[in-house]
C-alpha cells in the first residue's frame, strides 16, 4: 500500500494527497476530500520531540478555540482544527518512525510566502497581535519546549549581534 494512502487510512481519510505549497520544514499535501484537508509529514530532523510539538499544537489550538468563540469568531476558520487517528491522537506515526499530522484546510485563504508590499508587512503584523493577545492569558508553563532556547530573545538577539559581526557574506 501507497506509504500516504496507509497514513491517511489511519485519520479515517479515504482519498488522493498531491504536494502543496513550498514548505521550508514539513512535507505538506492537500489532500482532495470533503472538507478538503493538510496532510504534512513533520521535520524530525527539525522537531526531534513530535509528540510534544503536537501537544503545544493543541493546547494552544484549544484555547484559541475558545477565545475566538467567546469573541464571536469562527473557530474552524481562525484557528487550525486537526484531525485525530483511530487511536484518537492527533499524528501518526509509521513503522519506520515518520510522524504525520492532518487539519482541515481553510477554504478562502492565503499564504504569504513572501510579503509583496508595505501592507501585506501590516496585515501580518496585526494578525500576529491578534494572536498574541488571544494567548495573553495562556499559561505558558503547560507548553513543552521543543527547539531549546528557540523563543529565548536574548538568545537570538546574542546570535543576530554574532552574525552580523562575523557578516559572513561580506
Amino acid at each position: 500500500m501507497n506509504p500516504i494512502v496507509n497514513v491517511l487510512h489511519q485519520f479515517g481519510i479515504d482519498a488522493a494527497a498531491l504536494p502543496h505549497g513550498n514548505g521550508h520544514i514539513n512535507n505538506t499535501f492537500l489532500v482532495d476530500s470533503e472538507p478538503r484537508i493538510i496532510l504534512q509529514r513533520i521535520n524530525t530532523s527539525i522537531f526531534k520531540k513530535p509528540q510534544e510539538v503536537m501537544a503545544n499544537i493543541m493546547a494552544v489550538t484549544a484555547y484559541l478555540r475558545e477565545k475566538i468563540a467567546e469573541n464571536g469568531g469562527d473557530p474552524a476558520r481562525e484557528t487550525m482544527t486537526f484531525l485525530t487517528t483511530k487511536e484518537g491522537l492527533p499524528y501518526y506515526q509509521t513503522e519506520d518512525g515518520d510522524f504525520w499530522r492532518a487539519c482541515y484546510f481553510v477554504e478562502d485563504t492565503i499564504c504569504l510566502e513572501v510579503a509583496k508590499s508595505p501592507e501585506d508587512f501590516a496585515e501580518v503584523a496585526h494578525t500576529f497581535g491578534c494572536f498574541q493577545r488571544m494567548l495573553a492569558d495562556f499559561h505558558a508553563d503547560q507548553l513543552h519546549e521543543t527547539i531549546e532556547r528557540f523563543h529565548d530573545t536574548p538568545n537570538r538577539f546574542a546570535q543576530l549581534e554574532e552574525a552580523i559581526a562575523a557578516d559572513r557574506v561580506g
